[in-house]
């Protein structure tokens, strides 16, 4: 009797574990831009009710600054009103919360194409 309940114990243990894993306690933040006219951001999976900084570059200009409270989930939206990217590969956000949670935009890379690097002058 006493094993099983040893053994009861153990499997708690790690069910318990798992499902801390599953829900995404352990998911690194992400930012996402959810409309590029006027720009608006997403976040996921700050830390919960944690304060976070935006700042919104255009052209490697500081465009705007905005401060959101992420939700219980730790998520949040915000938009910029007056900001447009009309060319996403223009735009840079990151995102900083006062409890240590840190992203930054990233667009897929078929969004951008690489720069054009200079190559030897053509005859």
């Amino acid at each position: 009797m006493r094993m099983l309940l040893v053994l009861a114990a153990a499997l708690a243990l790690t069910v318990g574990a798992n499902a801390a894993t599953i829900s995404g306690s352990s998911t690194k933040p992400t930012l996402r831009l959810a409309a590029k006219t006027p720009v608006t951001l997403r976040g996921l999976s700050f830390k919960a009710r944690e304060l976070v900084l935006i700042t919104v570059r255009v052209d490697k200009t500081t465009a705007a600054t905005r401060r959101v409270r992420a939700t219980s989930t730790g998520s949040f939206a915000v938009t910029f009103a007056g900001i447009s990217a009309n060319d996403p590969c223009a735009l840079d956000a990151v995102a900083s919360g006062s409890r240590g949670s840190r992203a930054a935009l990233k667009l897929p890379e078929r969004m951008c194409p690489l720069p054009l690097q200079p190559g030897p002058a053509t005859p």
